[in-house]
C-alpha cells in the first residue's frame, strides 16, 4: 500500500504495523471530531467498511466485487464467519455514518460513543490478525478539541480543515486503488466449508470474549443510539423507561418487564420495545413478547403503545390498533411521530372510502374514481397505491385530492410530493399553493434545512436523498426508509408516490 502522510492518533496508533489504512481512517475522524461531529461519524463509518473488506481478505471470502457496506456485512458468509457482537459494532458504525452522509449533522456523544466503538474493533483487528496481545494495547484516552490550540499554533480552523480534507482526498485515492487489487484476485476465492466457517466463527467469538463482548451488550448500545438519534434521552426515565413492570398474567408473578417504553409526556406508554437475539425465532418471540406487554398496558388502564421489536441490526414497526400486519424499519420514531399515531388511534376517520374528495380540486369522474379506489385500498390496510394517468389527465390534481382527502381524515400527517426534476418541483409547488392555500408548504431542496412544521413537503429524488436524515424514521412513515433510484423514477416519471 501507498505510504501517505498521517497525522498521528490519540487511540489507534497500536494498528499502524498491520494495517495503516485502517489507523489513518481512525486518526482522521479523531482529528475532526470536536470540529464536525457528522464528519466524524461519516469517517467512522468508512473505517468500519474498510475493516469489513480487511476482513473478507483474511478470511480469503468471496464477495460480489462492487457490493455496498450494507450487502458486505449482511452476507451470510461473512455473517458465519464472525462472532455477532462484532456484525452489531460494525453495523452500529454504518448506521451512524449513513445518517450523516445523507444530510445529518452528527451529534458530538454519538459520534465520542462512536470513536469508542472504533477503538474496541480495532482492538479486535490487531489482537486477531496481528498477533497483539491486549496488555500492549493503550488504554482509550478521550479526545482533546484541538481547536482550543489552534491560537497558540497560528492556525485557524478553516485551514486546519483543509488540511484534513486534504488527507482524507489521499486516503480515499489509497482505498480505491487497494480495492481495485482486492477485485483483481475475487474471482479465485470460493466460500469454506460450512465446518471451516464456524471454527473460524468460534475464534472471532473467543476474541470477542477475551474483549468482554457480549450480544445483549452489543445489542443495547445499538437500540440506544437508534433512540438517541430519534430525539430520545436516554437518561431520562421519564423519557425511556427500562426494565418496566408490566401486568402480565400469562407469569406466575403476574408481572413482566418490557424492556424498553417510550413515555408521553402525560405518563402514557406511547411505545414499547422488546429486544432479542439476532435469530428469526428470537425476534418473532419479541414480537410476541411486546404485544402481551402492549395488552397489559391496556389492562392497566393506559393507552395501547405502538410495539417495536429489535435486535439491533434489524427493527420492526407493529401498530396493531390500525394495522395486523408488521414492517421493518430503519430506526424508531421520535415522540412527535408516536403521538401523532395515539392522536390517529382516537381520532382517524375508519371509513376512508366514504369520503368524497374535493370536487374544487378533481371533479372528473375517472379522477374521483381513482381517489375513491386509493381510499379504498388504503382502508384494506394496503400501504402502497400507485395510480398512473396519460397526458393531460390532471395527475397533479388528482395527488392533490388524495392529499387533501388523507390529511382532512387525518389518515395523514404529512404528504411528500416526489418529482425526477426541478421544473416539475415547481409546478407542483405552485399547484399546491392555488388548490390547498391553506395547507404549510415545504419545496425541499431550496434551503439545507428542512421545515418541520409543514403539512405539504416537495422535492425531487436528490433533494430528499440530501436531507432525509434530517427527519426521524416516522416523519413520513415509508415501509422503510426506501431510497428510490432515478431508474425508478424514470421508469414511472409522473407517478403519484405517497408516504
Amino acid at each position: 500500500m501507498d505510504k501517505i502522510a498521517y497525522m498521528k492518533s490519540v487511540n489507534f496508533e497500536f494498528l499502524r504495523p498491520g494495517n495503516e489504512l485502517l489507523a489513518n481512517l481512525a486518526g482522521l475522524a479523531e482529528a475532526v471530531l470536536h470540529v464536525d461531529p457528522g464528519s466524524a461519524l461519516t469517517r467512522l463509518r468508512s473505517f468500519a467498511e474498510e475493516m469489513t473488506k480487511a476482513i473478507y481478505k483474511h478470511e480469503t471470502l468471496p464477495r460480489v466485487p462492487q457490493a455496498t457496506f450494507y450487502e458486505l456485512v449482511k452476507d451470510p458468509v461473512f455473517v458465519d464467519c464472525v462472532s455477532k457482537p462484532l456484525v452489531y459494532q460494525l453495523n452500529f458504525l454504518r448506521i451512524q455514518g449513513n445518517d450523516t452522509a445523507h444530510g445529518g449533522e452528527g451529534d458530538l456523544r454519538n459520534a465520542q460513543q462512536a470513536l469508542k466503538t472504533a477503538y474496541q474493533l480495532a482492538m479486535y483487528m490487531a489482537m486477531k490478525y496481528q498477533g497483539t496481545t491486549q496488555a500492549d494495547i493503550p488504554e482509550f484516552a478521550e479526545v482533546q478539541d484541538p481547536t482550543a490550540t489552534l491560537a497558540t499554533l497560528q492556525k485557524t480552523v478553516a485551514t486546519y480543515q483543509k488540511e484534513l480534507n486534504q488527507q482524507q482526498e489521499e486516503l480515499q485515492r489509497v482505498m480505491d486503488k487497494l480495492e481495485q487489487e482486492r477485485i483483481r484476485n475475487i474471482d479465485k476465492l470460493e466460500r469454506p466449508a460450512e465446518a471451516e466457517l464456524h471454527v473460524r466463527q468460534q475464534q472471532s467469538q473467543q476474541v470477542a470474549d477475551s474483549l468482554q463482548w457480549n450480544e445483549a451488550k452489543t445489542r443495547a448500545l445499538l437500540i440506544d443510539a437508534m433512540l438517541i438519534q430519534a430525539g430520545w434521552n436516554i437518561s431520562n426515565p421519564e423519557q425511556v423507561g427500562r426494565e418496566v413492570e408490566v401486568d402480565c398474567p400469562d407469569n406466575a408473578s403476574g408481572k413482566g418487564r418490557a424492556d424498553y417504553v417510550l413515555w408521553g409526556d402525560d405518563g402514557q406508554p406511547l411505545a414499547v420495545i422488546e429486544a432479542k437475539r439476532s435469530s428469526n425465532v428470537s425476534l418473532q418471540a419479541g414480537r410476541e413478547q411486546a404485544r402481551i406487554y402492549a395488552d397489559g398496558f391496556e389492562r392497566m388502564g393506559m393507552q395501547r403503545p405502538v410495539i417495536f421489536y429489535s435486535n439491533g441490526y434489524e427493527t420492526f414497526v407493529w401498530d396493531d390498533k390500525q394495522y395486523n400486519t408488521y414492517r421493518p424499519v430503519y430506526g424508531l420514531y421520535s415522540k412527535s411521530s408516536l403521538e401523532y399515531l395515539a392522536y390517529q388511534h382516537q381520532y382517524r376517520i375508519a371509513e376512508l372510502e366514504q369520503h368524497n374528495p374535493d370536487l374544487k380540486i378533481a371533479d372528473r369522474p375517472y379522477q374521483i374514481e381513482a381517489i375513491k379506489t386509493v381510499a379504498a385500498h388504503f382502508q384494506k390496510q394496503r400501504r402502497k397505491a400507485l395510480v398512473i394517468q396519460a397526458t393531460g389527465t390532471g395527475k397533479t390534481r388528482v395527488a392533490i385530492a388524495l392529499a387533501e382527502l388523507l390529511l382532512r381524515t387525518s389518515w395523514a400527517k404529512r404528504v411528500l410530493f416526489l418529482c425526477d426534476r426541478k421544473e416539475l418541483r415547481v409546478q407542483a409547488d405552485d399547484a399546491f399553493k392555488q388548490n390547498l392555500p391553506s395547507e404549510p408548504r415545504c419545496v425541499i431542496g431550496e434551503t439545507n434545512k428542512v421545515d418541520q412544521t409543514a403539512r405539504i413537503y416537495i422535492a425531487t429524488y436528490p433533494g430528499m436523498m440530501n436531507r432525509f436524515a434530517q427527519l426521524d424514521v416516522g416523519f413520513f412513515r415509508p415501509d422503510h426508509r426506501r431510497r428510490e433510484s432515478p431508474q425508478y423514477l424514470q421508469q414511472v416519471p409522473r407517478s403519484i408516490r405517497l408516504l
